[in-house]
């Protein structure tokens, strides 16, 4: 009776915790690179990393606004060694939109499946 009840206990609890995983995975995050744009840089684009997978994106309705401005969008999409969405955008455009101190970079865009996502980082604006 008690093996079966500590059983029991141990099967619970890894369940518990793998819905936790599950729900965690759920939350969508971005990385921008480079995360430190420097404004005299030559560099051409930004590239956003994303861990969603990439097939469950319409990549029609990405989007990517910077400090809540006018959206750019992506000059190319795809999918990383994992499966998950990358989408690059022309740097000097994100240049024109930023001042030196830091940026909240945020990208958008809908699901194949209904719904939509939004997800931010900061980054480090200089000279």
């Amino acid at each position: 009776m008690r093996k079966a009840a500590t059983l029991i206990a141990v099967v619970v609890a890894i369940s518990v915790f793998a819905l936790c995983d599950a729900m965690a995975q759920d939350e969508v995050m971005i990385k921008v690179s480079p995360n430190n744009l420097a404004i005299s840089s030559m560099g051409t684009k930004v590239t956003i990393h994303s861990n969603i997978p990439a097939g469950s994106v319409n990549v029609s309705t990405l989007e990517l606004r910077i400090d809540g401005g006018e959206p750019l969008y992506p000059i190319a999409t795809f999918a990383d060694d994992r499966g998950n969405l990358v989408a690059k955008f022309n740097m000097n455009d994100a240049k024109g939109m930023v001042s030196v101190g830091q940026a909240t970079f945020t990208m958008t865009g809908d699901y194949f499946a209904g719904g939509d996502f939004s997800a931010s980082d900061v980054i480090k604006i200089t000279k």
